[in-house]
């Protein structure tokens, strides 16, 4: 296999020169690379080159807008490219958006390339950077199209084969489920509109037959499209969008939301113990698995028995596997309480964990601890 070659340039003016300027400030350096989203959904026949900026990741937001995924980043996949990044480098940009402001700035929204985003938000953690890059940058490339078309591309970029979590059906019936009720499968006929939702079903299985050859690559061939659509109408839709808290996100969350005030480092591989106004010195723990399969209460047991520290807050984060439902949730966050009694009655013979949190990761989950103002799924104190 050929080495992939990228042309490296200095950044040159564009049409637009108050975003042109303001990314000639903020860029390290720039490059011509080939974008397969772009590429797949022009569908052409021609090749879409794009310039890509390299940018500081502290300055690249998330909203509404940003890619989707019906059960959040998978974590180990987040670690994989981390290390790829290092060794190879990165081929394809995070697609991201940029709005202007009153002030004249501009704020920067991902699009579409999350767990990149997340990987390199790890590097950074660690003190480590893309191949060819400062610590703490990315490539990115400007999304330039109609707010209407992103879904579409964001589901083709779910769906091509790349070094990442590539969209699972549970995705891209989402994205279908999303797309009917946009209006984006209606369709004019004769001057007059035809709603999807009143379409006869083999209509239907036209325009979601149609939508997923042009923006599902992944699922567009024989068995897997038919098996898809036959999912669309058989499969009751659920409600619990949900995602996954890396590290780095779940302190975060603490730091915002405890009731003590505490402040934890977010930019260090191990959490430094902090302590309080009245002296006593708090230990973070982060976790996105039952506690039982790992040696992280072992260590932590070792560092109570030293006096190493006064209370220990462990905040408790769903993988993908337990964000199938709220069923699911609800049963492995009641799974992941009842270890920490049992670890503490048969193993440690000492309290180890005096404080668990379980934070929102659904839908519903974050917009009851908005409205109810109450930030935590559960919380349990061990006696």
């Amino acid at each position: 296999m050929s080495e992939k070659v990228v042309k490296i340039s200095p950044v040159t003016e564009s049409k637009d020169r108050s975003v042109q300027v303001w990314l000639k400030e903020a860029c390290y350096v720039t490059r011509e690379v080939l974008c397969p989203v772009r590429t797949h959904y022009h569908d052409n026949g021609k090749e879409v080159k794009v310039i890509e900026y390299a940018m500081p990741i502290d300055i690249i937001e998330r909203d509404k807008h940003t890619q989707p995924r019906k059960q959040g980043k998978d974590q180990r996949k987040v670690a994989s490219i981390a290390d790829s990044f290092i060794s190879q480098g990165q081929d394809e940009g995070v697609c991201v958006e940029l709005v202007h402001q009153k002030d004249g700035t501009y704020k920067i929204y991902v699009r579409w390339g999350s767990h990149r985003l997340e990987a390199t938000e790890l590097l950074k953690l660690r003190n480590d950077q893309i191949k060819g890059l400062p610590v703490g940058y990315i490539w990115v490339n400007i999304y330039r199209y109609q707010r209407s078309e992103l879904r579409k591309l964001q589901s083709i970029e779910n769906n091509l084969s790349k070094p990442k979590q590539m969209a699972s059906e549970a995705d891209n019936l989402a994205t279908l489920e999303a797309e009917a009720a946009s209006g984006n499968l209606d369709i004019y006929e004769d001057g007059n509109l035809i709603k999807f939702a009143d379409m006869c079903e083999d209509l239907q299985r036209e325009q979601l037959e149609k939508y997923i050859v042009d923006y599902m690559p992944a699922y567009n061939q024989g068995k897997k499209k038919s098996a898809l659509i036959t999912k669309f109408y058989d499969v009751a839709t659920n409600p619990y969008k949900s995602d996954t808290l890396s590290k780095r996100e779940a302190i975060e969350y603490f730091n915002i939301h405890n009731a003590m005030g505490l402040k934890f480092t977010v930019s260090t591989a191990k959490i430094p113990v902090v302590t309080d106004k009245d002296g006593v010195r708090h230990k973070l723990l982060i976790t996105t698995q039952n506690i039982h399969k790992g040696a992280q209460l072992q260590s932590t047991m070792n560092q109570r028995l030293s006096n190493d520290f006064d209370k220990v807050h462990c905040v408790m984060t769903l993988d993908r596997s337990m964000l199938k439902d709220s069923a699911t949730m609800k049963t492995s966050r009641k799974e992941g309480k009842s270890a920490y009694e049992t670890w503490h009655k048969n193993a440690s013979k000492v309290k180890v964990v005096d404080h668990i949190y379980f934070p929102p990761q659904s839908d519903p989950e974050k917009k009851s601890a908005k409205a109810n103002c109450k930030p935590w799924v559960d919380k349990h104190d061990y006696k």
